[in-house]
């Protein structure tokens, strides 16, 4: 009687060892989202006029949450104070707010944005910098096509290559 008993108490604690072990990289990957969000929190709580922190704090909620609910109050006060702004390193936050609608569902609401982005092109900054132009052609691209495929309500986006995915 008491080998049975001892047989199923190792197999439950081993059972809980290998679920442990299985929930291990979701646990480090919530951790590292949590450190990424507090950083970026905290940058905004230290400068709350600075816009280019918000866009990251929104950013960090965008791509590595895919939270658009809450990104959405950031990137909407971010777009009242300038229109065109558009931090370095990130899409313009014209384009960062349609995503946003879309990650909440409002897909009509996402491509009338998207609309506006692409309405508004000509008036972004570029400073005569090559690279700023080529990116901006880029988010045009992507955005055309994000309408097309979100008016045949397609929600699946998939992200431009970068240099260096494939490794």
């Amino acid at each position: 009687m008491l080998i049975p008993i001892l047989v199923a108490g190792f197999l439950v604690v081993a059972g809980l060892a290998v679920a442990w072990q299985l929930k291990a990289p979701a646990r480090k990957r919530a951790a590292a989202i949590a450190a990424a969000k507090a950083h970026a929190r905290a940058a905004v709580e230290a400068n709350p006029n600075d816009l280019d922190a918000k866009v990251k704090l929104a950013g960090t909620m965008l791509d590595l949450e895919e939270n658009g609910r809450d990104a959405l109050p950031l990137l909407e006060s971010v777009l009242a104070a300038k229109p065109t702004h558009w931090t370095k390193g990130a899409p313009p936050t014209q384009f960062l707010l349609a995503h946003a609608h879309v990650l909440t569902g409002k897909l009509d609401v996402g491509i009338t944005q998207y609309e506006k982005f692409l309405a508004q092109l000509a008036t972004y900054d570029t400073g005569g910098d090559k690279e700023m132009k080529w990116l901006l052609e880029t988010h045009k691209v992507d955005a055309e096509q994000r309408i097309r495929l979100l008016k045949r309500g397609d929600t699946h986006i998939h992200k431009p290559e970068q240099w260096g995915d494939a490794q």
